[in-house]
């Protein structure tokens, strides 16, 4: 019955407009290292949607029991800000493999990734689509009967989702929306019509203003060259005073005849 009352009320939903801000921030350390950060909140307009679903918060639910809050370190925080439910999932990474074992969760925007770090460079490119999650397929199995028509409606209209990459050092090369303080943002329509978006991002990890280690290099080569020279003076010298040692020497014994 009341999956029957959700059926009737989801055109009205689509109508009235609930609403889901989604967050996936990716920060990627010169060394590799990093942090995902997958944050989610929910009017109240959804949250009546989700109770019709079944009984309990199948929000809470599907976000706690998900691939991502299985990785080990994961950690679920929960908090309402401005008229919200907010979930958020920090999910720390030990390497670029292990980046890639986060990207490739049914609630990852990307359906295909290519990450590299190393010293000369930082390497960032996917293809962000709709989350496994959220594909129509996985929502009828939660709402069956509805109309995919409707659902996929539903979730372009409805779901706003944006991705943000932070890479280490100076950023050489993106194609993002917009460039803030907090890393390069991408505003991802989840309507199949606009997707796959390819979003691109390469930096330089160098730090910029960092220690010119080539000027230390160049000192150490200076100091080193003047202690050689400073060497070679002196053994001149000693060169130069040994033979009026041995005339002294001579004198000394021609003057004390045995």
């Amino acid at each position: 019955m009341r999956r029957l009352v959700l059926l009737l009320v989801l055109p009205a939903l689509l109508a009235t407009g609930c609403r889901v801000d989604a967050l996936w921030e990716t920060t990627i350390g010169a060394d590799g290292t990093g942090t995902v950060v997958h944050r989610l909140a929910f009017d109240d307009e959804f949250t009546r949607l989700a109770e019709g679903v079944g009984s309990g918060d199948v929000r809470r639910a599907a976000i706690r029991d998900g691939e991502l809050a299985a990785i080990a370190g994961a950690e679920v925080a929960e908090s309402r800000e401005d008229d919200m439910d907010v979930f958020t999932i920090t999910v720390p990474f030990a390497s670029v493999s292990a980046l890639g074992t986060i990207l490739a969760t049914n609630e990852s925007p990307f359906q295909s990734h290519q990450v590299i770090v190393d010293e000369d460079e930082a390497f960032f490119r996917a293809e962000a689509g709709i989350p496994g999650v959220l594909q129509v397929a996985s929502v009828l199995e939660a709402i069956p009967g509805a109309s995919e028509d409707i659902i996929t409606n539903l979730i372009a209209e409805s779901v706003s989702y944006l991705v943000r990459i932070d890479l280490p050092g100076e950023v050489t090369d993106e194609n993002a929306d917009r460039i803030e303080e907090e890393g390069l943002e991408w505003d991802i329509r989840l309507d199949p019509d606009f997707l796959p978006v390819v979003v691109t991002a390469v930096s330089d990890p160098t730090p910029p203003g960092g220690f010119p280690w080539w000027v230390l290099g160049g000192l150490g080569l200076v100091l080193g060259l003047g202690l050689v020279a400073v060497m070679m003076a002196g053994r001149q010298e000693t060169r130069a005073a040994l033979p009026e040692t041995a005339d002294a020497g001579t004198a000394e014994t021609e003057s004390n005849p045995a």
